[in-house]
């Protein structure tokens, strides 16, 4: 860590610089001692016996010179301060203990403030971002924190701290500064981008981009600036077709500029009204055309006529009324189908399977005077058949000696069928003898 390399150069440097101070303070004593013990030997030897007569005026003998002039003899606080064997104070003065509580401290300080430094301010110093901002601010700020580092270094801590705290206020307002240049650049992109001026638009952004690089607001927009002019030609060809009335056109363009910029609501309600009329136009469209294939008896294309319609709107009352006409001309087109058959059954003899299809077509028009008529002759043709056909299988009954019961027995079925009664439908139908 980077702190951790400063200590150690720190230590470093003061080991030497102890070194050097205790090898300087030797020799500083060493000359003290060797000057005090050649003073005291020379005011050894040039000492003279003091005369008691010749006093000061403050009582003190003076002592004579050899050439028996009188000095003063020298006062006890004189000789207590040029005696060696007298020690001096040592105790350390209260100012310097002082001193390095407070160096301490701010060493700890330090520590804490280039950690939040770091992780708070530097990142937003050292980017590229920043530099677009304000290029000398950036190197001057860098210095600074160098220079705290370099206080650092030295055991200098209380400077050190002062020198960081500097760089970090300087940095927070520079940093505040970019950003709001960042926010005024990004809010003017915007409203150029509504307004839907792209040249200046593409200028704010670029501008805006360049201050923050990791906005995605910034980001967002940008990609939006980019497809400005095909949104507005798609919304050109929209108003165009809008004008020819063109629907469908519009439609189509409003969708590619939906596409590129989701955000323009008020091209989403136009586009919803189009798609609205479209729609009842589609669906009229529909009904119409399975009214008309009603009428000419084309069930399959009213069938799906009435299958686009329900897809559109299927709750519509139009859809029910189609629907009950198409059930009517499927009613009437097996009825015409069935009796078509019919006919060709009793034009090939076949009463059997032609009284089937009149039953079955009776069954869907109950009400049918002709239905009712040919149902009830190919009854009685196949009646008659199976009677003959019982006859022939038993010719004995042909004899004279039976012709009057014969005949009395044909008058009694005779009037059987006059009480015959088909059923078509839920109804009774009082037949009678065919013609």
């Amino acid at each position: 860590m980077l702190l951790d390399k400063l200590e150690e150069a720190n230590r470093a440097t003061q080991r030497r610089r102890l070194l050097l101070a205790a090898g300087f303070f030797g020799v500083v004593v060493f000359l003290g001692l060797f000057l005090l013990a050649v003073f005291v030997l020379q005011t050894d030897n040039d000492a003279a016996t003091p005369d008691e007569s010749v006093l000061r005026a403050d009582n003190s003998p003076v002592a004579r010179t050899p050439d028996g002039a009188a000095k003063p003899a020298a006062k006890e606080d004189d000789v207590t301060r040029l005696r060696p064997d007298r020690p001096a104070a040592s105790a350390t003065p209260p100012a310097r203990v002082e001193d390095a509580a407070a160096n301490a401290a701010a060493r700890d300080q330090f520590k804490v403030a280039i950690q939040a430094f770091q992780k708070v301010v530097e990142p937003g110093l050292t980017e590229s971002a920043f530099a677009a901002w304000n290029a000398d601010a950036q190197t001057t700020l860098l210095a600074g924190r160098d220079e705290a580092f370099e206080f650092f270094s030295r055991g200098q801590y209380a400077e050190a701290l002062t020198r960081l705290e500097t760089v970090s206020d300087q940095a927070r307002q520079e940093l505040a500064a970019r950003d709001a240049a960042f926010e005024t650049a990004l809010a003017a992109a915007q409203n150029f981008y509504d307004a839907d001026d792209h040249e200046q638009a593409a200028d704010r952004i670029a501008r805006a981009r360049q201050l923050n690089s990791t906005s995605e607001d910034a980001r967002d927009l940008e990609a939006r600036v980019a497809r400005l002019p095909e949104v507005l030609t798609a919304i050109g060809k929209a108003a165009v077709a809008r004008i020819e009335n063109d629907l469908e056109a519009e439609d189509r363009h409003l969708f590619t500029a939906l596409s590129l910029d989701p955000a323009r609501t008020e091209l989403a309600e136009r586009q919803t009204q189009i798609r609205t009329q479209l729609q009842e136009s589609r669906f009229a469209a529909q009904i119409e055309s399975g009214f008309s294939n009603v009428l000419s008896r084309k069930l399959g294309a009213a069938r799906t006529n009435l299958k686009n319609a329900r897809a559109i709107y299927s709750g519509r009352s139009e859809v029910g009324l189609l629907s009950r006409k198409i059930d009517a001309l499927d009613q009437q087109l097996k009825f015409e189908t069935l009796m078509a058959k019919a006919g060709s059954a009793r034009a090939a003899d076949d009463w059997v399977a032609a009284e089937d299809f009149y039953a079955q077509a009776g069954a869907l028009v109950a009400d049918d005077p002709k239905v009712v008529g040919d149902f009830q002759l190919a009854g009685e043709v196949n009646r008659l058949r199976t009677e003959l056909e019982r006859i022939l299988d038993a010719p004995e009954r042909l004899s004279s000696r039976c012709g009057g019961r014969q005949r009395q027995r044909a008058g009694v079925e005779s009037g059987r069928r006059r009480r015959t009664q088909p059923v078509f439908g839920g109804r009774i139908t009082q037949s009678g003898p065919p013609d």
